[in-house]
């Protein structure tokens, strides 16, 4: 017996099911490739540019208490070199 038969479908109702499960397919194929080309390296991107700024900041931070200790300490040789360089 014919499965189309058993469907109750014909030859070009059967190739017009293929056409819109083509169609299907190719759109879905169509926004994972958009989503991988583009999307995910924006977001990677502005991840990054986020993670940079954070880090950035933190750097500024240690480095501003890092001079306040300097400026604290009062050793011979920070006195020494200040003396040098004036």
């Amino acid at each position: 017996m014919d499965r189309l038969s058993h469907l109750n479908m014909n030859g070009m109702d059967f190739m017009y099911a293929l056409g819109l499960l083509g169609v299907f397919v190719a759109a879905c194929l169509l926004t994972t490739v958009i989503n991988q080309m583009v999307m995910e390296p924006y977001l990677k991107r502005s991840q990054l540019k986020k993670r940079m700024r954070s880090q950035k900041r933190e750097q500024e931070f240690r480095a501003k208490i890092f001079k306040a200790y300097q400026e604290s300490r009062n050793s011979p040789v920070v006195s020494l070199m200040g003396r040098l360089t004036g």
